[in-house]
């Protein structure tokens, strides 16, 4: 939205998600049958369950884990919340179970969240501060918060329905600055590191890591400084 206000900014406002137009879409996902927030939200939820689990890596990979059992509760929440009938929830049943989840187990940020010494799932990451003239109250939601030994762990798990696209992944970065922005300012400890990475799977299997010298600060207040008074 920093990139264009007058264009988001009532969608923002709004609560609204703001989505880029990617182009070519994943076939395998049932976007027929919902929309891309839905099942963004439902595949997240899926992840989250697993992860609060306390999984053994190993063991899921090799199959000895009821997946589907993450599934059917993160269905049944999107069945109250969203009203998905059987014939939805079956289909997006189908493209979870066999496409999404066995995606997000073998990627490595399910091995770090795994070996992690503390996982906060869906973790709330807020701050205020004052940008020039205004004051900016931020909040957000990382996927996963974990610890490992002294260091910090951002996991921002992605479900991602086409290829990349530049300006998809510029948001992205900037998201993942702010969340590693704040949680350096909550005072993670001196010598501890906050690592940020995203993680892409469905159309798109990949990675990405915020280098560690990001001057993160300057980032987030130069694009709030575009968000300011008019």
């Amino acid at each position: 939205m920093s990139e264009d206000h007058d264009q988001y900014v009532v969608d923002h406002l709004l609560g609204r998600q703001l989505d880029t137009d990617s182009g070519a879409t994943d076939t395998d996902a049932p976007l027929g049958v919902v929309g891309p927030g839905v099942l963004g939200q439902i595949a997240h939820d899926t992840f989250g369950s697993l992860i609060r689990s306390n999984p053994n890596c190993r063991r899921v990979r090799a199959g000895h884990a009821n997946l589907g059992a993450h599934v059917d509760w993160a269905l049944e929440r999107a069945r109250l919340e969203h009203g998905l009938d059987d014939t939805q929830r079956a289909r997006v049943r189908e493209y979870l179970v066999g496409t999404a989840l066995p995606a997000f187990v073998e990627t490595n940020a399910f091995e770090r969240l795994c070996r992690a010494d503390t996982v906060f799932v869906e973790e709330p990451l807020e701050t205020r501060l004052r940008v020039d003239d205004f004051r900016v109250e931020f909040r957000g939601q990382a996927d996963f918060v974990a610890r490992d030994g002294d260091d910090w762990l951002i996991e921002d798990v992605k479900l991602a329905f086409a290829e990349g696209h530049d300006e998809t992944d510029d948001r992205y970065r900037l998201q993942l600055a702010a969340y590693r922005w704040i949680l350096e300012r909550q005072g993670v400890g001196p010598t501890a590191q906050v690592v940020g990475r995203i993680t892409n799977v469905g159309a798109r299997d990949d990675e990405s890591t915020l280098a560690p010298e990001t001057d993160v600060d300057a980032l987030v207040r130069e694009r709030l400084r575009r968000l300011g008074p008019r």
